[in-house]
């Protein structure tokens, strides 16, 4: 299904000519993915004193797994469990580490490097929509494992086993996840890890958003490589989340197989040759900024407190967000994020008219999800810019039980904590005044409660 961008163009468009050319600053995002652009920027004095640093001795010298300094430091990183949010602490070769220049390049080695044309990979659905481009571009087909909305998100182990064929060569995982903003548990992780080893699938964990985890899920994040039993586990992290970072382009693949002394198990793609492989793509390109990989030693070392700051500014957000409920009077919920940026605000089953929606969507014949309607609607009536969630894969067109049908939009926790309050209000007030066109019913009445 292609984006509607036009709706969006023209929702703009037409405000903007009624009321003046300066309408569109009057936007607000609620689905702001850009932590410059909500402000959060890291302190530009290590970043100074990295390049003073750098030049005094600068001298190209590449390496095509990475700089060595910098792939210690990632190892450290592990082997601490992380900077703010503990995780399970996991021993790393720097020897099985390269450095890249994004996530997205991440994803594109092991795809174009490990699988062969006709393989698969199993994916999160929701899930972050690029993961479909980057599996096209190597000729992979993709299937994917619902994330069970009624159980905060948890995956079902036993849908996994059945997707997985003689072809499936990875499961990617994200935890935490965008945009549901869960994690995966320990339990629901071995349960994959003992699938993965009999079916001889090799595990991706994208943990960009690790050192981003509330309350009570922050006592530990659980990670693969900490559980694996030889199961072949590719994590993946960069600077463009961890440390606020996304203009200095600097990501990396850490491979594990568990703990020390866990010895990879039979069936595997040899450890030697995959890391081979993957090296040798990487030196064809060498994208990874010599400055930035000179600078990540010290980026782990001072930027904890910058981390520790936006955590807080996060969790004020999801406090808020709690407290203020936006669309509760009518019918919406929400899971309240364990960790990341993201949340899926849900309007279920029970609260929709699905003869009024289904009639309506008949007789216009125009194809465009309903959820996509509220998105547009929210950004001409209220100003307020935020995602359907069929955008990640979330259809509320589905041919489910009515238990089972829901409208759902994605929203940011990214956003300064002094806005986000009034921004929370008004979305609550948009979702109320979308909820009594929904409903039919007029603003005298009561809505569902």
């Amino acid at each position: 299904m292609a984006l509607n961008l036009e709706q969006v163009r023209q929702a703009l468009d037409g405000d903007s000519n009624q009321e003046g050319p300066d309408t569109k600053s009057q936007y607000r995002d609620l689905v702001q993915g850009n932590f410059h652009a909500a402000g959060f920027v890291p302190p530009a004095q290590t970043l100074m004193l990295a390049m003073q640093d750098y030049l005094a001795q600068r001298r190209y010298q590449p390496e095509s797994k990475g700089l060595l300094a910098a792939r210690q430091a990632i190892a450290q990183f592990y082997k601490d469990g992380g900077p703010v949010s503990p995780g399970c602490r996991v021993a790393i070769d720097p020897e099985n580490i390269l450095i890249t220049a994004s996530c997205s390049e991440s994803y594109h080695l092991l795809f174009s490097v490990l699988t062969k044309p006709g393989d698969n990979v199993l994916l999160p659905q929701p899930g972050y929509p690029l993961f479909d481009d980057l599996a096209d571009y190597s000729s992979l087909e993709t299937r994917y494992y619902p994330l069970n909305a009624h159980k905060n998100w948890e995956i079902d182990c036993d849908l996994v086993d059945v997707l997985i064929d003689r072809r499936t060569k990875f499961l990617v995982l994200i935890s935490p996840n965008n945009p549901c903003g869960s994690l995966v548990s320990e339990k629901t992780l071995k349960n994959l890890l003992k699938i993965c080893k009999r079916e001889k699938v090799m595990i991706i964990c994208d943990e960009v958003f690790s050192e981003f985890i509330y309350g009570n899920a922050a006592k530990k994040l659980p990670r693969p490589a900490a559980y694996s039993p030889g199961v072949p586990v590719f994590t993946l992290n960069g600077v463009s989340k961890l440390f606020a970072s996304p203009d200095l382009k600097l990501a990396w693949i850490a491979l594990s197989y568990g703990q020390p002394g866990q010895k990879p198990a039979l069936g595997f793609p040899d450890q030697e040759d995959m890391i081979s492989a993957l090296e040798l793509r990487n030196d064809t390109f060498l994208n990874a900024n010599s400055f930035v990989q000179f600078a990540l030693v010290r980026f782990f070392a001072d930027y904890g407190d910058f981390v520790r700051s936006l955590l807080v500014s996060l969790s004020s957000n999801r406090e808020h967000l709690i407290k203020i409920k936006p669309g509760h009077s009518c019918g919406w919920t929400f899971h309240a994020p364990q960790a990341g940026i993201h949340v899926v605000l849900t309007l279920g089953g029970q609260y929709l008219r699905l003869s009024h929606i289904n009639s309506q969507a008949s007789s216009e014949s125009d194809g465009i999800p309903e959820d996509e309607k509220l998105a547009i609607f929210l950004l001409k009536k209220h100003k307020l810019s935020l995602h359907p969630a069929w955008y990640y894969g979330y259809f509320s067109d589905s041919d489910d039980a009515e238990e089972d049908r829901h409208l759902s939009l994605v929203i940011s926790l990214l956003a300064p904590r002094e806005e986000y309050g009034e921004l929370l209000r008004s979305l609550d007030a948009g979702l109320i005044d979308y909820c009594k066109n929904l409903y039919c019913i007029s603003s005298e009445k009561s809505l569902p409660t």
